[in-house]
């Protein structure tokens, strides 16, 4: 139904297809590997001087066999997939601080702590038959993230989802910002105050691009490359948001937004959704969950779409992700919710978007929102409004 890829079918695409024999599979991936700047290497040894391994070419994109590893040369030696030195972000100093430990995962995985990450916030759905936008009328569907006192950005899907369009989601959509548990309302440990702060929506954006403007047009979701092409959404908050438990995001610069070569190893994705393939209402998690990713280039991800067979190719707006983990992705509920990426040990930055994942065990979407293409609308449409 989705763009859901199964690891094994990286591994299982080169074995049954595409190449007449042994030597001919051998010698085109040597040739790709090298002209891509790489070459595999048995994984008993290291890799060379002037190298280091790239772990997602190894078992992922060139070096498809599991005693084989990806050697990558180092930057400013032509590779091409490290070509340059590791972008390095200039973000304001009040943006991005926070994250705790690089330790847990969404799908399977374990719980963040309170306060832990300031800009994620939760989006919680009227509950069918209530009028009034109140913690208890409403229940979690989607994640966002903070980029802005009074601004989240997310998912399209979420705002159809929750508000059937653009239009209706400002009476159907209730943000809460310093979310932790989303099934109580949480206290602050040293005052026993309310820690939640609950902000209604002024007005929703969808990205003038995005093909659906209501939730009927999305049901069923079957329209994977639709779904996720162009699948950015803003929300404006009525009253902007305070304390020290909520804060926001830093954006791509402008000089991170033209690099299409630009990837991202140390990357999480956190939010509330089910934790396992089980979908049902006891699955959905109560407390912030993280969990580890990484953020190909477009070009790798291009590379990688064509070594797929996918004939559609990426959809418009997106990247590909490559989990740390076979079972660290989003799941139902996670959507919308930012994936992060540190490249300074102090700013994290929003780099992606989860899109609508019907996570199954095993299978993770390879493709995730860009973030960085959407800067121009996003600037424009928050200075506009």
């Amino acid at each position: 139904m989705f763009q859901n890829i199964l690891i094994a079918l990286i591994l299982g695409f080169f074995t049954f297809g595409g190449f007449s024999s042994a030597q001919q599979t051998t010698a085109s991936r040597c040739s790709t590997m090298l002209r891509y700047g790489g070459f595999c290497q048995d994984r008993r040894q290291s890799c060379p001087s002037g190298t280091y391994e790239y772990p997602t070419f190894s078992n992922f994109l060139g070096c498809l066999r599991a005693d084989q590893i990806c050697c990558a040369r180092q930057a400013g030696q032509g590779s091409f997939m490290n070509p340059t030195a590791p972008i390095v972000p200039n973000p304001p100093q009040n943006c991005g601080l926070g994250g705790g430990l690089l330790r847990s995962r969404i799908l399977g995985g374990r719980i963040t702590g309170p306060c832990d990450w300031p800009f994620v916030v939760s989006i919680r759905g009227l509950i069918r038959g209530r009028t009034q936008l109140t913690y208890d009328n409403t229940v979690h569907s989607c994640a966002g993230v903070l980029i802005a006192n009074n601004w989240v950005l997310t998912s399209p899907f979420c705002v159809l989802s929750a508000g059937s369009s653009a239009q209706q989601a400002p009476q159907n959509i209730l943000v809460v910002a310093s979310e932790y548990n989303v099934t109580v309302i949480d206290l602050d440990p040293l005052t026993g105050r309310q820690q939640e702060q609950l902000k209604f929506v002024e007005r929703a954006f969808l990205h003038p691009s995005f093909r659906y403007s209501n939730i009927n047009e999305m049901t069923p979701p079957t329209d994977a490359i639709g779904i996720n092409s162009n699948a950015v959404a803003l929300l404006k908050l009525r009253t902007p948001i305070t304390g020290s438990c909520a804060g926001v995001a830093c954006l791509p610069t402008p000089q991170e937004t033209a690099k299409a070569c630009a990837s991202y190893d140390n990357c999480v994705i956190s939010g509330w959704g089910f934790s396992t393939d089980i979908i049902s209402e006891d699955q959905l998690v109560q407390t912030l969950l993280l969990g580890q990713n990484r953020l190909s280039s477009r070009v790798a991800c291009d590379f990688l779409s064509r070594r797929l067979g996918l004939q559609a190719g990426r959809p418009a707006g997106t990247t590909c992700q490559g989990p740390q983990s076979t079972v660290t992705d989003g799941c139902l509920g996670d959507e919308g919710g930012a994936i992060l990426c540190n490249s300074n040990g102090r700013n994290w930055v929003v780099r992606g978007i989860l899109p609508f994942n019907l996570c199954v065990s095993g299978q993770y979407n390879m493709f995730v929102t860009d973030v960085a293409p959407y800067m121009q609308w996003i600037y424009s449409t928050m200075q506009r409004y």
